[in-house]
């Protein structure tokens, strides 16, 4: 018998989308699964239309209450028999082969655990590409979620990748960040899953919480290589990454000499790939620096203090302030 897959479909209040959701799940040119949809507490009628769908691998579960999409998606996991579990979000479309080709993949790749894909926005050509390997895709969580829960597959001889339940957004990018340290990613490098946007999606609807809770997971993974927390304050490593509030010239001073002393850690330590690692410092620098000097601020980075600054860079900083101002004229003028 050929292998079971296990997917887990949490659902709530989503009945205008629901039921294209497991239509493409249904759809998958791989047909050994059990779709396994858990309404947590709906109140309009989405298990009406789950409930519509006469197919005897459509299991459900049904909370009584709302207990939050990562309460959710665990019950699914630990009601799965398969013995690869994959994910689906109830707004999104999965392609039909994906089923097939993340199976393959991981079958292929014995030493893979957890594989995602690349998303296309529906009904648009813009695609999010995550990174392939599980180097730069683990280094990546230094910048952003580099793997989108809803187009993961992962082999559950391993382990079950259960979620932190009191995470109502984010718990992807805790999760990664928290499992990267022992398992290996891979994303196919082509759209498997398509990514529905409304308003009333959890990201949405919580965009600077989500940003802050990005900045301490990130923050978190920095803490890996042993810095000195009192020289380098979270309060200030924070400020700056996110870049919401003002930070004054001893904190800038603060922020790039941490960013040369993760480097030297790094070097010594070898905490994080380091060819990656340096990527994505420069990454850091650049960015930090095309909001300064290229960006209307309005939280008290006035010219003074741009000329200020510009004293506190090295000759490397100042060539790539030239750099980001030559790609900033070449994009308006090529307009």
């Amino acid at each position: 018998m050929s292998t079971l897959i296990s997917v887990i479909l949490p659902v709530y209040n989503r009945e205008a989308f629901v039921g294209d959701a497991i239509q493409s799940i249904l759809n998958q040119t791989y047909q050994n699964f059990e779709l396994i949809v858990i309404d947590d507490g709906s109140t309009d009628s989405t298990l009406e239309v789950v409930k519509s769908f006469n197919d005897h691998r459509i299991k459900i579960l049904r909370n009584k209450s709302n207990t939050g999409v990562s309460a959710s998606r665990n019950s699914g996991i630990k009601e799965a028999k398969g013995e690869f579990v994959a994910f689906m979000d109830s707004d999104d479309i999965s392609a039909p082969e994906r089923l097939w080709k993340q199976l393959r993949l991981l079958q292929q790749k014995p030493e893979i655990e957890i594989c995602g894909s690349w998303l296309q926005f529906l009904n648009s050509d813009k695609i999010i590409k995550h990174q392939e390997e599980h180097d730069d895709v683990f280094t990546q969580l230094l910048l952003n979620c580099s793997l989108s829960l809803g187009a993961v597959m992962y082999n559950r001889i391993f382990r079950d990748l259960l979620l932190d339940e009191r995470l109502q957004f984010g718990e992807d990018y805790e999760l990664w960040s928290r499992v990267g340290w022992k398992s290996r990613f891979y994303n196919i490098q082509e759209p498997l899953l398509f990514y529905r946007t409304h308003q009333d999606q959890i990201s949405g609807r919580n965009k600077q919480e989500q940003l802050s809770l990005d900045a301490e997971i990130r923050l978190s993974l920095y803490k890996k290589l042993g810095y000195c927390q009192e020289s380098f304050p979270d309060e200030v490593i924070k400020k700056i990454i996110l870049f919401r509030e003002f930070f004054d010239l001893k904190e800038f001073r603060i922020f790039l000499d941490w960013l040369r002393v993760l480097e030297k850690i790094n070097l010594k330590k070898k905490i994080f790939p380091h060819a990656q690692l340096e990527k994505v410092l420069m990454t850091i620098k650049q960015d930090l620096l095309f909001n300064i000097f290229f960006s209307n601020s309005d939280f008290g980075i006035d010219k003074r203090w741009r000329v200020k600054a510009l004293r506190l860079l090295d000759k490397e900083d100042l060539l790539k302030i030239l750099e980001l101002k030559f790609r900033q004229y070449i994009k308006i003028y090529s307009r």
